[in-house]
């Protein structure tokens, strides 16, 4: 599993540009509200990543074990 990350640049005229590293599916725009909570700023325009397209997968194993009777 990779790691989340969330880049931010902002330049010399104060524009913010924030992108999202190693997040999945839906769960990016979930980001949008908190970023501009806390750069106290307003989304003008966004774009989705190649990872928005991608599918996070979880997959749980089990496994049963009998032992036989001698």
């Amino acid at each position: 599993m990779s790691q989340k990350k969330i880049q931010i640049k902002i330049t010399e005229e104060g524009i913010i540009h924030a992108e999202t590293l190693g997040i999945k599916g839906n769960e990016c725009l979930e980001y949008i509200s908190l970023l501009e909570e806390l750069l106290e700023a307003q989304t003008v325009d966004s774009n989705y990543t190649v990872e928005y397209l991608e599918t996070e997968i979880h997959i749980e194993m089990k496994s049963k074990q009998e032992l036989k009777e001698k």
